[in-house]
């Protein structure tokens, strides 16, 4: 009983630190922390309520920077999502696949950025998954995204079409890299929360990074300095 109810003081102080109770609210939190600054992602935050997304028996998490689980349902924090919006500087007509879709959530984000008429795929492993996606945006009014069942390690790299801007969702290993690469255009974005390489006898979890892969025309993957460590926040 002890060991519950101090783990229930704890959760209540976590909430209370970054929490919201509102969208709005929730927005502007993300804004003061400067894990979105640009106008059209702010503006893409305020349009999609993350509450849409989540099952009812987290919906009180909804506006709470930090993750959500729930079942088979997970959220990273709205400034994992908000630095990865900024990262990936999605514009109309850019074709965008976003890998471990999940809830839809934030592929209703980017749909506001990319609008209706881009080439935007949804790729998840969970059939139920999908299903919520695709009811959460319809009833949102989410417009362009599609959401497909499937693992991106069984396609086929060299017979998919390439795509503009790419989000790995799921956390994936350093050396996936050149794999996600393959997907891309030249002059391509990839962004995800790669763990980091271990050392050769490191046996423990490695700390993961929010990082932004540029593809030049050339063919070379330009990999920017991580933008956020995730460790706290995934």
């Amino acid at each position: 009983v002890r060991l519950r109810t101090a783990l229930a003081l704890v959760r209540h102080m976590m909430l209370a630190n970054r929490g919201s109770e509102t969208l709005e609210a929730m927005v502007d939190m993300l804004v003061r922390e400067r894990s979105v600054s640009s106008p059209r992602v702010i503006s893409a935050f305020r349009a999609v309520d993350r509450a849409a997304f989540l099952p009812a028996a987290v919906r009180d998490e909804a506006y709470v920077n930090m993750p959500v689980r729930h079942g088979l349902v997970h959220q990273s924090s709205p400034s994992v999502y908000g630095s990865a919006l900024e990262a990936l500087d999605l514009k109309p007509g850019l074709s965008f696949l976003n890998v471990g879709s999940g809830t839809g959530y934030f592929s209703a984000l980017a749909a506001q950025l990319l609008g209706p008429d881009a080439v935007h795929v949804g790729l998840e492993r969970h059939a139920d998954l999908v299903r919520h996606a695709r009811e959460r945006c319809a009833a949102a009014g989410v417009v362009g995204a599609c959401f497909e069942v499937g693992d991106v390690y069984d396609l086929d790299a060299a017979a998919c079409p390439r795509f503009d801007r790419i989000y790995v969702g799921a956390g994936a290993r350093a050396r996936d890299v050149p794999f996600f690469a393959e997907l891309l255009k030249p002059g391509g974005v990839l962004v995800g929360p790669f763990e980091a390489p271990p050392p050769e006898d490191a046996r423990s979890r490695r700390p993961q990074s929010l990082l932004k892969i540029v593809k030049t025309t050339g063919g070379r993957l330009d990999v920017e300095a991580p933008a956020r460590r995730l460790d706290d926040l995934q």
